[in-house]
């Protein structure tokens, strides 16, 4: 269900494709944190069905 209500993979972030890792909902269940394979850190509020913060990797 979550995958499909959410665009992980698509060209609203940045443009490439991305694996998901690992995922925690927080403690009210309003949004998502997923590490992916890109290195970042999304957070997603799943009431909104948006991305709301990306933290990228340090090169």
């Amino acid at each position: 269900e979550i995958h499909e209500g959410l665009h992980f993979s698509n060209n609203e972030y940045d443009g490439h494709g991305f694996g998901i890792f690992c995922v925690k909902f927080s403690t009210d269940g309003r949004e998502l944190v997923a590490g992916s394979s890109d290195d970042s850190i999304y957070v997603f509020d799943l009431e909104a069905n948006k991305l709301s913060l990306a933290i990228s990797a340090h090169t």
